[in-house]
């Protein structure tokens, strides 16, 4: 019996890595919906798509990119796997949370603020993330 319940158990086990393996794969395989809202009034609201190594550029514009003041590219939105990082170009300032980030920083949490500061003047992007 000591054999048949080692080979149970193997067999158990290896049933269940291949469950979990095939969880985060499906979970990779899933496009995440991204809503983008910003302070001023005059601005829409605006709806993206992000899948697995795919990027969003903030600063520019274009289909996947978020405008913001500026002429120059301030970072972008990147998600690996199951995270979502920020990526500065350090061209122009951009904080999270309060502070300015110069290197990739990897945001936590469904709502993120990111200010982009342009002529002394505070420009907010509220952005949700729908998994």
């Amino acid at each position: 019996w000591i054999p048949t319940s080692i080979l149970s158990i193997t067999l158990l086990a290896g049933l269940g890595g291949i469950i979990f393996a095939g969880y985060k794969l499906f979970l990779l395989q899933k496009t995440w919906n991204i809503k983008v809202s910003f302070d001023s009034e005059d601005r829409e609201d605006k709806k993206y798509q992000l899948k697995h190594n795919q990027r969003l550029v903030i600063g520019s514009e274009g289909i996947n990119s978020i405008d913001c003041p500026g002429d120059e590219i301030r970072g972008y939105l990147a998600r690996k796997g199951d995270h979502l990082f920020l990526i500065p170009t350090k061209t122009e300032p951009i904080y999270y949370r309060e502070r300015e980030i110069t290197q990739k920083e990897k945001l936590s949490g469904n709502g993120i603020t990111l200010n982009c500061p342009q002529n002394h003047r505070d420009f907010e992007i509220k952005i949700i993330v729908n998994k």
